[in-house]
């Protein structure tokens, strides 16, 4: 999986999956705010109407039917504030990645809104490469069918950064 960082925006981003984090009880941060109204609002209005409620390891993906350039916009939680540490970043994006294997994404991007900052970074990246791995060593079935996601963009980190 090959990892870098952009400063595109959501609209400039030719990927399968456009992540976005939604903390427990939090509306969207302001950054996901043009995405959703791009959206035609369903995003806000999921978080609104609790049909999302950003706990962890909760991960949903949404069609976005033609209004960004993404194939889908991924919601996906980070549990409550008071909670959010490395171990709990890294959990939520295990999870992203390993949903987003499960449906076959190759290209994945994670965009920075609040409440991730930029020391999320780290957290962020060691989850997602958690998330690559299988483990089979005592299992005698067979594997369960995912793909490896070739691409992980995460934009809005700041470039010109070590991932």
């Amino acid at each position: 999986m090959k990892i870098s960082l952009v400063s595109a925006g959501p609209a400039e981003l030719q990927v399968d999956a456009l992540a976005i984090p939604v903390a427990t009880g939090q509306p969207l941060g302001p950054g996901a705010q043009d995405l959703d109204r791009a959206m035609g609002g369903v995003l806000g209005e999921m978080v609104a109407n609790a049909e999302f409620r950003g706990r962890i390891h909760e991960v949903l993906p949404i069609p976005a039917q033609g209004k960004v350039s993404a194939r889908r916009v991924i919601l996906y939680g980070l549990g409550a504030l008071h909670d959010l540490d490395g171990q709990r970043l890294r959990s939520a994006h295990h999870e992203l990645v390993r949903a987003s294997r499960t449906w076959g994404y190759r290209r994945l991007a994670i965009m920075r809104v609040e409440p991730l900052g930029m020391d999320a970074l780290k957290g962020i990246v060691e989850g997602a490469v958690m998330g690559t791995f299988e483990r089979r060593s005592r299992q005698t079935g067979p594997a369960p069918e995912r793909r490896e996601i070739d691409d992980l963009i995460l934009a809005g980190f700041g470039t010109g950064r070590e991932p």
